[in-house]
């Protein structure tokens, strides 16, 4: 009887280092990774990464493109011509804010004993992405904003949906869920384009 134990090679990938950039394809500060891909031996369970990389790149947080290395270069970062995102005359960080206080995010992520007839997944989800929302718009990320209100249209969508199938009856988060979507639109609404 002949055991066969697999054994060759195969890609795999070691993150270097991590930071922020100026995206070529975004056009403004964004997160990165810088990645090598290398060689990786294996026989049986065993597997060992070869030190030299047979590629390297850079791989954007915002669009999840991939760039050459050179591209984290001081010399090509200061070619890419950033946007300039000049937040609109009343501050979109204080129309968030109020949005956070008005639904009770704080209260509905911290596990508020009063909030306990609420505790329905949508409502902890929708404060969660209301809370990144207020990160992205600090750091003048308004892609990344627009997508968490849009995660919280989203979900409120698929809730109604759902509760209209299955015909459910009323229920207490309803008019939770219904602030949620008014306010993402809201906020929305005042993001810059």
């Amino acid at each position: 009887m002949r055991i066969k134990i697999p054994y060759g090679s195969r890609p795999g990938e070691k993150v270097i280092s991590e930071g922020f950039f100026a995206c070529p394809f975004c056009r403004y500060k964004r997160p990165y990774v810088k990645k090598k891909v290398v060689k990786v031996n294996y026989f049986g369970l065993i597997s060992i990464a070869s030190s030299k990389a047979l590629m390297e790149y850079i791989h954007c947080g915002g669009c999840l493109k991939v760039f050459p290395v050179e591209t984290i270069e001081t010399e090509n970062q200061l070619k890419v011509q950033l946007l300039d995102y000049t937040l609109p005359s009343s501050s979109l960080l204080d129309q968030w804010q109020f949005a956070y206080q008005k639904l009770q995010c704080e209260e509905i992520l911290g596990k508020n004993p009063e909030f306990n007839s609420l505790r329905f997944p949508i409502l902890t989800t929708s404060a969660d992405q209301m809370q990144k929302a207020g990160a992205s718009i600090k750091l003048k990320m308004f892609d990344d904003t627009k997508v968490h209100m849009y995660n919280i249209l989203s979900l409120s969508n698929q809730y109604f949906e759902g509760k209209a199938k299955y015909k459910f009856d009323p229920s207490p988060a309803d008019e939770n869920v219904k602030e949620f979507s008014e306010m993402a639109h809201y906020i929305l609404s005042k993001l810059p384009n």
